[in-house]
């Protein structure tokens, strides 16, 4: 009887040492999670080197669990098809400007119309008052996306005009063919300005603009160099038509599969990348528009913007008597600078 409980007790402890085997196997062989994020830029931009922190950090405080593949300079499509592609969960993350999520929400038009806000401090208020949190929610809600960072990725500090043609006041903008992205609210802002908007891919820009199937474009400041636009076209005009920001925006089915852990540890990377991104938008601000007047003659000009500021009240106006925007919003806007 005994011997009998001693075997029992020897099976006992074997099959204990195998489950612990095994458990231990299975932890080793823990699948490599590779997640495939894309965006519009060289990577030597800001953006470009932005993504390749955030991956080079996930990498890191995942112990390699969590690999994140960059594409840049739209490897994985234009802007659109990105956006597109991450919402159906083709693409896992997308990272490009806040202005491509207007059509979920009226309110985020106010990102697309020129000079509704004074400066970025004027822009950072905003970003912490309720419409700007009911915005992001409804965008959240109807596309199926999570955004990663804090709202902390600043696309430099301002945005200028790259012309075939001198722009020496806000009239010469009249008739002017405006390379535009897809965005409605854009294309009828340049519209009450006079211009002729044209649709046109981004990295399809500088080839439009030597062959003339656009006259201008506008551009962040920190991308101004890296895209060579002044090659080609050599009259650059300061244009702080908005404040930008970037969103690390991410198919939500795709986050929530992942473990808590590695889901704080995205967003935590996400918005220390942004961080870097900043930076380096900062210094090209200060390099960029020297070199490209050092290097591609261009003619760089600050002009009086305040008969387009002037005009797109107007025209603020004239979308809440509509309702393309929501009516007291722009109200809530003004009144942060008061």
């Amino acid at each position: 009887m005994k011997r009998k409980s001693l075997g029992i007790i020897f099976l006992m402890m074997l099959v204990g040492i195998c489950l612990s085997w095994g458990g231990g196997q299975s932890g080793a062989a823990e699948e490599v999670v590779t997640l495939k994020l894309g965006h519009i830029s060289p990577p030597a931009s800001p953006m470009g080197q932005g993504a390749e922190r955030f991956a080079e950090l996930v990498k890191e405080r995942t112990d390699g669990r969590v690999i994140v593949d960059v594409f840049p300079s739209e490897q994985l499509g234009p802007a659109k098809d990105e956006l597109e592609s991450t919402m159906l969960g083709n693409q896992d993350i997308f990272l490009e400007g806040a202005v491509w999520y207007e059509r979920w929400s009226t309110t985020l038009r106010f990102l697309m119309i020129p000079f509704a806000f004074e400066g970025r401090e004027h822009f950072r208020k905003w970003n912490e008052t309720p419409d700007w949190k009911a915005a992001w929610d409804d965008v959240s809600e109807q596309t199926g996306l999570v955004f990663l960072d804090s709202a902390n990725w600043e696309r430099g500090p301002f945005r200028l005009i790259i012309s075939k043609k001198p722009i020496e006041t806000v009239d010469d903008l009249k008739g002017l063919k405006m390379r535009v992205w897809p965005s409605d609210a854009y294309k009828r802002s340049w519209e009450a300005l006079g211009a002729k908007p044209t649709e046109l891919a981004w990295t399809d820009v500088y080839l439009g603009l030597k062959m003339g199937t656009v006259d201008a474009c506008t551009s962040p400041v920190n991308l101004l160099y890296s895209m060579k636009f002044t090659e080609v076209a050599k009259y650059v005009v300061y244009w702080p038509e908005f404040p930008q920001i970037v969103r690390v925006a991410m198919n939500k089915g795709r986050f929530e599969s992942l473990k808590p852990e590695y889901q704080k540890i995205l967003l935590e990377a996400a918005t220390e990348a942004g961080e870097l991104y900043n930076e380096l938008s900062l210094e090209l601000a200060e390099n960029d528009i020297q070199k490209v007047v050092d290097e591609h003659n261009a003619v760089y000009k600050e002009i009086d913007l305040k008969a387009a500021a002037d005009r797109m009240v107007t025209q603020v106006k004239a979308f809440e008597a509509e309702e393309y925007v929501p009516p007291g919003v722009y109200d809530n806007i003004r009144n942060l600078v008061k």
